[in-house]
């Protein structure tokens, strides 16, 4: 099967075409980066500073907007997402595809599938060689293939995926404190012997 069939595959919006010009009704809204990607799926403790697009009032029913449980894939960064509260109503930008899965489809599993399989890292691999911009096209991305397994081996999979990447942020975290902690013992020591 391809990607195509498991959902709903969009491409994010042009932003010049969506910005409002000098003048013109704007809505003000949050944009989904790569940095957030990167902060959502490689390193948690990524400072990224927000940013924001004023959206046109002839456009603001047209933009795509990240919803809860939508796909979200890297179009520059080939890595997926699972859309969560924290992310609902960022504008997605034309260097993302989303997915809006079908009924029996689990996003999580989808994710995991594009992020970790490795039919899937070799394809992309293969995709991305020889190219000086190395950006997937929506066209490569609706036909990478996947497994679909039944609902409940996809549920089973997300959530050792959800708790493994939970560890590894966990595991990320304690390694910080312990520099912290390490760093404040040092100075502490050289301020003792003066």
């Amino acid at each position: 099967m391809k990607l195509e069939e498991v959902g709903k595959l969009s491409i994010g919006a042009t932003l010049a075409r969506i910005k409002a010009k000098p003048n013109e009704k704007a809505y003000p809204r949050r944009l989904f980066t790569i940095q957030e990607l990167n902060k959502v799926t490689v390193d948690p403790h990524l400072q990224v500073e927000g940013q924001e697009v004023l959206v046109s009032d002839r456009y603001i029913r047209e933009v795509p907007l990240a919803k809860v449980g939508m796909v979200l894939i890297g179009l520059t960064a080939p890595r997926a997402f699972v859309v969560t509260d924290a992310y609902e109503g960022y504008v997605i930008p034309i260097n993302f595809v989303y997915l809006e899965c079908h009924e029996g489809v689990c996003p999580e599993y989808v994710a995991w599938y594009f992020n970790e399989h490795p039919d899937i890292q070799r394809r992309l691999a293969v995709e991305r060689q020889g190219s000086s911009l190395q950006a997937l096209s929506m066209q490569k991305i609706r036909e990478l293939p996947i497994d679909l397994p039944g609902v409940a081996t996809q549920e089973k999979i997300a959530t050792v995926y959800r708790l493994g990447h939970q560890r590894k942020k966990l595991w990320i975290e304690k390694q910080r404190l312990e520099e912290k902690l390490m760093n404040e013992w040092m100075i502490r020591t050289l301020k003792e012997e003066k």
